[in-house]
């Protein structure tokens, strides 16, 4: 019996120990690049900066970020799809570059589906409707409501065409039947800049966008995109609340690398890049700015993927939303 103890202790142990024993066998012997999709100085940029110096301290390896922006994320997913399966060039991906793009007539150069083994989820952002603080609209029913009674449409502006918070206050739209009309801009400062100046209703944006606004006491949010609240803004209700809609159009961003990537290798940058964003400091300094920590493992992640290309490819199929 004590043999038989023993035994069941040294086998425990083992099952234990053999995933981190997995990922020690990893070793990096040359720098590695992060592609991030978007200028420098962005949140995306700010976090991948952060992750890459912590990855750096645990590989004993430069990671060396690399900003490759253009056609909505579509120009550093390509060039990531064609780089060898070794671990060494990431990409930063997001909604766009896995779930969107491929329904907007994007020339991608990569499929969203065949090019990329996932990594891990690294933080989300909740898409965020806010009015100035001097709007007559209190809460997002006001807001539907008077839409629908005004002669002309309530608008709200977005950082563009078929992005997740475009798509997902049409379809808000579409299930409550108001009358919204869309405004397009390059960004979220001249969106922000144009409510502020009074020549828009409403615009949604990220809560990394309007956070700054709202704390200051410019911008009035009425609702978020997302199919839960988010814990930095608690009080904020979903849109999903008032619509009765099911869908969650959270912004989020992960790290993908090209189809064929050892499970070896991908398991230690997921371990590496999870620990990274769950560490005290990065984890603070994120939701300083309006992001929610998420670090998770590479299943998870590539379950979340394959549900929002489900989603977008119906929201998004020929004669359902006309998104203009």
């Amino acid at each position: 019996m004590k043999r038989f103890w023993k035994l069941l202790g040294a086998v425990t142990l083992t099952s234990v120990l053999m995933p981190a024993q997995a990922s020690a066998t990893v070793t990096f012997d040359k720098p590695l690049t992060i592609v991030v999709p978007y200028s420098p100085g962005g949140t995306a940029d700010f976090l991948v900066r952060r992750v890459a110096q912590s990855m750096s301290e645990d590989f004993g390896q430069s990671v060396v970020v690399e900003n490759r922006p253009g056609a909505a994320t579509a120009v550093a997913a390509a060039s990531v799809s064609r780089a060898n399966p070794d671990g060494y060039t990431i990409l930063l991906a997001s909604n766009a570059t896995l779930a969107i793009n491929q329904h907007r007539g994007v020339e991608l150069n990569y499929s969203p589906t065949e090019s990329f083994e996932y990594v891990s989820m690294l933080m989300s952002v909740q898409n965020v409707i806010v009015v100035p603080a001097e709007s007559p609209y209190k809460t997002l029913q006001d807001m539907l409501d008077d839409s629908k009674k005004r002669s002309a449409p309530v608008t709200y502006g977005t950082m563009g065409i078929g992005t997740s918070n475009h798509i997902g206050t049409e379809v808000l739209a579409r299930a409550t039947g108001a009358n919204l009309l869309h405004v397009a801009f390059p960004g979220s400062a001249p969106a922000l800049t144009n409510l502020m100046g009074g020549h828009l209703d409403a615009v949604v944006d990220t809560l990394v966008a309007t956070l700054p606004h709202i704390n200051a006491g410019k911008l009035r949010p009425l609702a978020t995109l997302g199919t839960k609240r988010s814990p930095l803004t608690p009080d904020v209700p979903t849109a999903n609340e008032i619509s009765g809609a099911t869908e969650d159009f959270t912004a989020w961003f992960g790290f993908v690398v090209p189809k064929g990537t050892s499970a070896d290798v991908i398991e230690a940058l997921s371990r590496s890049a999870a620990k990274a964003v769950q560490s005290a400091e990065i984890r603070e300094a994120l939701e300083t700015v309006g992001a929610e920590v998420v670090g998770s493992d590479p299943a998870t992640f590539k379950q979340r993927v394959h549900q929002e290309q489900a989603m977008y490819a119906e929201l998004l199929a020929p004669g359902n939303l006309d998104l203009e």
